[in-house]
């Protein structure tokens, strides 16, 4: 039995869905809901920060129960540009 747990993580699919405009988060909760509940499928959000303000985005996450991005672009860019840059 435990060797056909260890199987089935190895073997899971994983999708990654990319989130930037307004338009792909209302596409992405109802794909996002659907891969959350198929067993074997681990979806990975990114969001490209395409609005620098979490007020234009962090408002989709919460109404269409979206998950919070497994990465963000900001945080990748926080180390090279000040938040007055951005």
């Amino acid at each position: 039995m435990q060797r056909f747990q260890r199987e089935q993580e190895i073997y899971m699919t994983k999708i990654a869905t990319v989130l930037g405009a307004r338009p792909q988060f209302i596409k992405a909760s109802v794909v996002s809901r659907a891969l959350r509940s198929t067993a074997g499928v681990h979806e990975i959000l990114i969001h490209t920060g395409q609005h620098f303000d979490p007020e234009m985005s962090d408002i989709f996450f919460k109404e269409l129960e979206i998950p919070m991005p497994d990465h963000h672009r900001l945080e990748n860019c926080r180390d090279k540009f000040s938040e007055s840059d951005l």
